[in-house]
């Protein structure tokens, strides 16, 4: 429990939380790499059948899992995975990509609220294993779509659209983030305590229901400048919102 005095010191915390998630945690550079890292391991395991990479990733129950996974850090895993024993597997060049900092690139961002009720429904959750299916098939809609005015980068014969991922994420409103996790924030005003969200004047004034999420499009693509990069996302916006409003809206 907070006391009165300490409700402008709790508005500055939650808005410094709220700021590093939008600034640090949801920044580009940090969900192309996550995203990347998550469809490395996938593909090293369900396409690639590397069966080391599903005994670090697999839990079994057994303590020997947990001794195994807590030696394996961040600079082992990519310098073991990138290494020459598994050049040619899908998940080698993501691996490979990470540790040589030969990151995709965001090709397309929009805000959820662009797409019809249908569309938006299933594009929100789009990330989450269960609909894995349907990502993977407007995966490779999009992989061709891009390939028709620019190359992706990649060997030829290979099935590109594995180097292509479609992300949602959600921006939570900075309301939601003065709630604690477990327990409402209470402010000490003597036998009867309120909630921090009422006793801040700031924080009374917030719209709690603004929160934004956003579909993404990471590609290995190649441009040569700033501009180059706003042409081809300017040239993709269209195409690709038509394949996920069509695609996504029939499910």
């Amino acid at each position: 429990m907070v006391e009165p005095d300490g409700v402008h010191a709790l508005e500055q915390f939650v808005l410094a939380k709220y700021y590093l998630t939008t600034q640090v945690v949801r920044h580009r550079i940090r969900l192309i790499t996550d995203q990347m890292l998550i469809r490395a391991i996938s593909l090293g395991i369900e396409e690639d059948r590397i069966q080391e990479l599903a005994d670090l990733y697999t839990f079994d129950g057994t303590y020997e899992f947990i001794r195994r996974y807590a030696t394996w850090g961040d600079t082992r895993l990519l310098q073991t995975f990138a290494g020459e024993k598994f050049e040619g597997t899908l998940s080698h060049r993501l691996f490979s990509g990470l540790l040589h900092r030969h990151l995709l690139k965001l090709v397309y961002r929009e805000p959820l609220t662009l797409f019809r009720a249908e569309a938006r429904e299933a594009l929100q959750h789009i990330s989450r294993p269960e609909n894995q299916g349907l990502r993977r098939k407007l995966e490779g809609g999009i992989a061709e779509c891009i390939q028709k005015g620019s190359s992706l980068i990649g060997e030829p014969g290979r099935d590109l659209s594995h180097f292509v991922i479609l992300h949602s994420y959600t921006f939570k409103s900075v309301k939601d983030d003065s709630k604690n996790d477990e327990t409402p924030i209470l402010i000490n005003k003597g036998t009867s305590p309120i909630y921090f969200e009422d006793a801040s004047t700031l924080f009374q004034s917030i719209n709690g229901k603004l929160s934004e999420t956003h579909v993404e499009v990471y590609a290995p693509v190649c441009y040569a400048s700033p501009a180059d990069r706003r042409t081809l996302r300017n040239r993709l916006r269209g195409p690709l919102t038509t394949i996920l409003e069509m695609e996504a809206g029939e499910q």
